[in-house]
This record gives C-alpha cells, sequence and structure tokens, in this order.
C-alpha cells in the first residue's frame, strides 16, 4: 500500500525513475488495491446506513 500512497515525486526520487513512470506504476497499485474515488455525499450515505437499527 506504500507505493500507492505515495507521491510521484516521492517514487521517482527513492527509485530514480522519472516521475512519468512513477505515476503510472501508482497508478497501476491503486489500481490493484481498489482505491476507488467517492464522493463525501456516497460516504456520508454509506454512515447513515451503517447507523441504522443501532442502540443508542
Amino acid at each position: 500500500m506504500a507505493i500507492a500512497a505515495a507521491s510521484a515525486g516521492e517514487l521517482a526520487s527513492v527509485c530514480e525513475i522519472g516521475e512519468a513512470t512513477a505515476e503510472k506504476i501508482i497508478a497501476a497499485a491503486r489500481d490493484k488495491l481498489d482505491m476507488g474515488y467517492k464522493t463525501a455525499v456516497e460516504i456520508l450515505q454509506k454512515r447513515k446506513e451503517i447507523g441504522q437499527g443501532l442502540p443508542r
């Protein structure tokens, strides 16, 4: 997961590669981890669904 969370600049510096190559590597790592984008509205809706039925 560290590669998926790294910036292109960090990865390029550590691995001595170009930033374009680093961006491709990071994109592939994120794809494998299924780090999809969710909007704040989607997250709020999910939190509401999780909270339903819980004792207060």
